[in-house]
């Protein structure tokens, strides 16, 4: 045995084994003197190689399905076609269209270069010919964004059943929320359907937790916000490009007021500046009239603007308005927003153009001291309460319908809230105007009781105040506690609680209470505006304060609408 536990060969095993034949004929002597030079022993190398490679070449594969044809590896991951996302990330891609596998499972966005002719092609037919493009998706589908889709789904199966109230048959806002329509629009913007979502999404999240709807108020949420700061970038880039290649007015505007009804959930006020656009961009248009004569005009969205900018302006101090948003005629008005109910605020037209008037005396008299040009102002006031005094709310009639059992109680409500805020928020020589209660009755009627045309001049302020101010606070808390059980959404007395708030500010605990109550409630409903949260910090900042104007309770610009 040797020193490596093995007998050694007997001469005959030795004799026997030292000749090996390849499979080419070749033969090996292993008992011939082997080569001692390197470059031969390399060389030898190198053809006993080559050798096994054919030989292994020649033989039959049970995995392929011609032997004659080259070997192929199964996959690569070098390729050249593969998505954009996979080939930066140096990983496999099954290269499916439109998105691979990987980036759907990922929630990545994929995409892919534009295909070119390869080398091989144009060497050998001698001029390049790229493959045909893939035919463009269906109308109507959704972009294959993860974001988009995964949206999409929390838009069918969490918000329109948060906008079930509209079920009522008085309002548009019922087609306006199908997905199928809205996804067919042609001025879709996926980036600013995102941001809504997810604007409406961490509003959810922070009602849930009671706090405040701002960055850094819930840190878990944070990933959500900085994803919705980056929508919001895309959709106001989207914006500006559209206007520039002057689309379609119908979704420029669109897109506008999905800016501002995203700034206005958020609290972020931007959307104010956002408001002034519309305005303007209505002015350069054409206007109005000109506008609602397109074969598609933008109703919705020229309501809803209209509806946020006004209410704003009635809380806002008289030189911080909107003002391309304020100076719109009653006939704008009219077009713009009778064409549909919106509950969220159930107001009459006609009792709309009257706070838009007394919300314009109001810009007017600002910082006047001359009593000779506030007096040149009482016909203008007339004609404010003209339109409060001829309202009648169980003949309410409007292009939708009015025949459901709450209009008339809503409407009332609006009336007296309408007239108190006249009398709360102009100057006495004005406010008097409105003194006389809504019902006194036909306008001939009213004009028999109310004698001559200085009537309003025999009113002293102290008289103002603590008459005619005390008679219709409490008549409006009485209708706002009637109307509150009737109203088809919980959010549309949240002006009248404003003008409540303002009447009540003498320390009447008991009312102030049930405002307050009614206030908080709407803090943190799920997919509201921040307008409650405003008003509940204001009401309670100016009953503290012992003040009792409107611009007192209202020093700066705050949106109260939820």
């Amino acid at each position: 045995m040797n020193g490596h536990g093995r007998l050694p060969l007997d001469h005959h095993e030795q004799l026997s084994n030292s000749v090996v034949t390849f499979f080419d004929g070749r033969s090996l002597d292993l008992r011939a003197p082997r080569e001692t030079d390197l470059k031969t022993v390399v060389r030898k190398l190198r053809e006993d190689s080559d050798l096994f490679s054919q030989t292994l070449d020649a033989l039959p594969s049970p995995n392929r399905a011609d032997a004659s044809q080259p070997r192929k590896k199964r996959w690569t991951a070098r390729v050249k076609t593969g998505c954009v996302t996979c080939r930066s990330r140096r990983i496999k891609c099954d290269e499916a269209k439109p998105a691979c596998k990987r980036c759907s499972l990922t929630g990545r966005t994929c995409a892919y270069e534009a295909a070119s002719s390869s080398p091989e092609t144009t060497s050998s037919s001698g001029s390049s010919s790229s493959p045909e493009p893939p035919p463009p998706p269906a109308k109507g589908l959704p972009s294959p964004d993860w974001h988009v889709t995964e949206s999409l789904q929390y838009y069918i199966t969490v918000m329109l059943p948060m906008h079930g109230f509209h079920a009522t048959g008085d309002s548009a806002y019922v087609s306006s929320y199908q997905a199928k329509k809205m996804m067919r629009d042609e001025g879709f913007d996926s980036a600013s359907f995102v941001m809504q979502i997810l604007s409406h999404r961490v509003q959810c999240m922070s009602s849930a937790h009671q706090v405040q709807n701002v960055y850094g108020a819930l840190p878990a949420v944070k990933p959500v916000w900085e994803r919705l700061f980056h929508q919001m970038a895309l959709a106001v880039s989207n914006l500006n490009r559209f206007m520039a290649l002057e689309k379609n007015v119908y979704f420029v505007l669109h897109r506008v007021v999905d800016l501002m009804h995203t700034e206005l959930t958020l609290s972020i006020p931007t959307w104010r500046a956002h408001a002034e656009g519309f305005g303007a961009l209505v002015k350069t248009y054409g206007g109005i009239p000109t506008l609602f004569r397109l074969p598609k005009p933008p109703a919705m969205s020229s309501q809803l603007a209209l509806i946020a900018s006004a209410m704003c302006n009635s809380t806002s101090p008289a030189d911080q308005q909107i003002k391309l948003m304020s100076n719109w005629s009653d006939e704008d008005i009219d077009t713009a927003y009778s064409h549909t109910g919106f509950h969220a605020f159930p107001c009459p037209t006609v009792l709309f153009q009257a706070i838009s008037r007394i919300t314009h005396l109001r810009t007017l008299v600002a910082g006047c001291t001359d009593a000779a040009v506030v007096d040149r102002l009482v016909p203008l006031a007339r004609e404010a309460f003209a339109k409060i005094q001829h309202f009648d709310p169980a003949g309410w009639t409007e292009p939708y319908p009015t025949d459901h059992e709450f209009y008339p109680v809503v409407g009332r409500a609006f009336q007296y809230a309408v007239a108190l805020y006249g009398i709360l928020s102009l100057p006495a020589p004005l406010a008097a105007v409105f003194t006389y209660p809504p019902e006194a009755g036909t306008p001939q009627a009213h004009e028999a009781h109310r004698g001559d045309e200085n009537h309003e001049l025999i009113y002293t302020t102290t008289q103002l105040y603590s008459t005619t101010r005390i008679r219709y606070r409490e008549h409006l808390f009485t209708l706002f506690q009637r109307a509150l059980p009737a109203a088809p959404s919980i959010e549309g007395l949240l002006w009248h609680a404003a003008v409540l708030g303002v009447a009540y500010s003498n320390h009447e605990e008991e009312e102030q209470k049930i405002i307050l109550d009614y206030v908080a409630s709407l803090r943190f409903v799920y997919g509201a505006d921040g307008g409650a949260i405003h008003l509940y910090d204001k009401l309670r900042e100016f009953w503290a304060s012992g003040k009792k104007e409107w611009d007192q309770c209202f020093y700066e610009p705050t949106n109260i609408l939820t």
